[in-house]
């Protein structure tokens, strides 16, 4: 029995030793830097050109303000293009009003961000620039977004990840909703903060990515998975061009005010990640051991930390079955790893909040810690039933009733 419960408290200790690490690097980072530091990518003053890539379906009520973001940085030739794909409202005219150029597409047969990416990379063939920047329709981008984040992408002839993070953008937010504002930080902005000290990969997290045109130009676009992001990734660390995470570019999007377009979203997070856990940790691994890729075992460790909603279950349930082992006569060795893993994870947790969303340390939002982990987890242990991994289309506040 006490093989079992060594076995149970080191499934959850490892990646949860994982999760601490990246977090006490990123604060480390913070601590020991000034508060505002110098872009990290900026030391090249060559003008690069970029262009701006958005992969639009039905966002005419959110693509102006993206656009609009994006123009004062662009340069005289910097372009901004829309690709609204599948459309069946006004998406392509508002992009246009709003001084994008505009690819219209068709293809209902062909569903996804990842070929609206494929289009618009097709379509800068004639003229391709130094890179191409994704940024998604329902996001906008802070000022001295665009030039640490492209210029580290050609620097290093690598993939670029800018930091993306979502804000509670209402007066009447539920107290959950912070926590979750809280789980995205930590997800997009942290955790690669600290794998970026650590010397290792980062994930590519959806809005806010940059590729030089070498790489774009032949890059596995084209799909319609939900972890669309994740996936191009991975492939492009396993043809070894590792993504790096440039927190001196800035993107942001709201959270969603209503609960169905939350849990619409949730469910598409949650599911993309939990399959690419299951699909690309072998691929990963096998790569790791063949070549001795440092990046791929960067990935794997990043990959092994599952959602904060599954990392706490699994805590939970490994204290529970440690201590009935330890009360059934096993050692009492593995109750003490789970117990004290346990509370380091919420003691960094606790101190992530404090260094990177101090307005979350406070009664109202530290009592709505269970209510946002019953909220959600029913749409992660649904993937173990069904997942959801095939790409569906978020509904915007106002179409959600």
């Amino acid at each position: 029995m006490s093989i079992v419960a060594f076995f149970i408290a080191a499934l959850v200790a490892i990646p949860t030793l994982i999760f601490i690490l990246q977090c006490l690097a990123a604060m480390g980072a913070t601590w020991f830097t000034t508060k505002k530091t110098a872009p990290t990518s900026t030391d090249d003053d060559t003008d690069y050109t970029a262009a701006i890539i958005i992969p639009a379906h039905n966002e005419q009520q959110v693509i102006a303000a993206t656009i609009r973001s994006l123009l004062p940085q662009m340069g005289a030739n910097g372009r901004v293009v829309a690709i609204a794909h599948n459309c069946d409202d006004e998406t392509a005219q508002v992009a246009r009003d709003a001084g994008a150029e505009v690819l219209e597409l068709n293809e209902p047969d062909r569903r996804g961000k990842g070929w609206a990416l494929a289009a618009g990379r097709d379509f800068l063939r004639s003229d391709p620039p130094d890179a191409m920047v994704v940024v998604d329709a329902d996001t906008a981008v802070e000022p001295d977004f665009l030039k640490p984040l492209v210029t580290m992408a050609m620097q290093r002839n690598s993939p670029a990840q800018a930091k993306y993070v979502l804000h509670v953008d209402s007066d009447d937010a539920d107290a959950a909703d912070y926590v979750s504002s809280l789980a995205f930080t930590v997800r997009n902005a942290v955790r690669p903060l600290g794998m970026k000290l650590l010397g290792l990969p980062c994930m590519l997290t959806g809005s806010g990515f940059a590729l030089p045109w070498s790489l774009a130009a032949d890059a596995p676009l084209a799909g319609g998975h939900a972890g669309e992001d994740y996936k191009l990734g991975i492939d492009l660390t396993l043809q070894g061009n590792r993504p790096y995470f440039c927190p001196d570019a800035v993107v942001r999007g709201p959270l969603p005010r209503t609960k169905q377009v939350a849990t619409v979203q949730r469910r598409r997070w949650s599911h993309s990640q939990l399959a690419f856990m299951r699909n690309e940790l072998p691929r990963l691994l096998g790569d790791f051991l063949l070549h001795a890729r440092l990046a791929s075992f960067g990935l794997i460790c990043d990959l092994v930390v599952p959602p904060l909603i599954l990392l706490m279950l699994l805590q939970w349930v490994a204290m529970a079955a440690t201590g009935i082992i330890y009360l059934a006569g096993g050692s009492q060795i593995p109750l003490l790893i789970t117990v004290a893993t346990c509370a380091s994870f919420l003691v960094v947790l606790l101190a992530v909040a404090a260094v990177f969303e101090k307005k979350l340390l406070n009664r109202k939002v530290l009592l709505a810690l269970p209510r946002y982990f019953f909220r959600y987890l029913p749409q992660y242990l649904a993937f173990f039933h069904k997942a959801d991994t095939q790409w569906t289309k978020t509904p915007r506040e106002s179409s959600a009733p």
